[in-house]
């Protein structure tokens, strides 16, 4: 290839190598952008300073809110605004909301483990969109309901006692 009379600007050699080093570049722009959202192979991100993305397991660390029977892991942050808890002499009911940056899997895992601690039973499970676990003791009820949104994987904490065991319940 010649160095002279095809590279000169405003020539047809000049203009075919200048699209050809625009298009590698972006192309390069691409690969690399790609390469900073996707995860190596523990599930971690390969961009630990992006917070943005969701973490790819629960923290193992966790705490008791309005139910002293249901275990919440740090990383879920609780929504006041969403959440309801009625609180009598004989029973607790309510709904605690939480959002957080964890995978719906990690999350309905977790909950799997955490409740059989507390002497839970789970009774079935629901899977695809959201995740839903259905929990039984002795009185109570709790569904762990799970979903996923583009940023935050949400998590809803109903608790009830089973009709049967509420004061004054007649079916």
């Amino acid at each position: 290839m010649s160095v002279t009379g095809n590279s000169a600007p405003g020539s047809k050699g000049f203009f075919c190598r200048l699209a050809f080093v625009s298009i590698i570049l972006s192309i390069c722009l691409v690969i690399s952008g790609c390469a900073a959202l996707n995860k190596d192979s523990n599930g971690s991100s390969s961009s630990s300073s992006d917070k943005s993305e969701k973490s790819s397991t629960v923290s193992s660390q966790s705490r008791y809110y309005e139910f002293e029977d249901v275990q919440v892991p740090i990383d879920m942050k609780l929504d006041n605004d969403k959440s309801f808890v009625f609180d009598a002499p004989s029973f607790k009911v309510g709904v605690l909301s939480f959002k957080g940056q964890v995978t719906s899997d990690s999350l309905a895992s977790y909950f799997v483990t955490s409740m059989s601690k507390d002497n839970w039973v789970l009774r079935c499970k629901f899977k695809y969109p959201r995740r839903i676990l259905v929990f039984e003791k002795v009185q109570k009820m709790c569904i762990i309901n799970v979903w996923d949104d583009m940023f935050y994987t949400y998590l809803e904490i109903w608790v009830a006692p089973t009709m049967d065991d509420v004061k004054g319940s007649k079916r």
